[in-house]
């Protein structure tokens, strides 16, 4: 297995936001493994994974807001009988917070707001032989998908 990733996480003061800060990250991953029906990466491993997303601080009002946006590569399982691509839509989240005092917060955060969804496409077969050449048994595809989540949560330090 091999991969490369790339993290940067900093304020932008040198813009003047002294209050801002963005991040991001991109792993881009690799590997390869012989079996029986060719080469693949190993099961269920995406490609690739990027996040991107800021935080802004609001002092005066003891409050920060953000957003997050994550996105994944397909991935490819295979085993005897079976072999299955999952592809996997964007991640939006975004949130907003308030401090009160020294030791309570008090955030919104609402998820999913792009409708993520999940794909998977099954190729079933008999025996290792049908698998080999390509004799399928069945074929299937799944589609899984969830609309917006909101969470309020309260956080106090001890």
């Amino acid at each position: 297995m091999w991969g490369i990733e790339l993290d940067l996480s900093t304020p932008l003061t040198a813009l003047g936001m002294e209050n801002t800060g963005v991040f991001f990250n991109y792993s881009w991953l690799d590997s390869e493994i012989d079996d029986e029906f060719g080469s693949r990466r190993f099961n269920d491993q995406s490609d690739y994974v990027f996040n991107i997303g800021f935080i802004h601080d609001i002092p005066t009002w003891g409050a920060a807001f953000g957003a997050t946006y994550r996105k994944q590569g397909d991935a490819f399982g295979r085993i005897v009988g079976e072999e299955v691509t999952t592809s996997y839509g964007a991640d939006l989240e975004v949130f907003v917070e308030k401090r009160f005092g020294d030791r309570f917060v008090l955030r919104l955060t609402g998820g999913n707001l792009l409708n993520a969804n999940k794909d998977e496409v099954f190729n079933k077969f008999d025996t290792a032989a049908d698998q080999r050449a390509r004799d399928f048994a069945e074929y299937e595809v799944e589609t899984e998908e969830a609309g917006p989540v909101f969470q309020l949560v309260g956080r106090m330090t001890f």
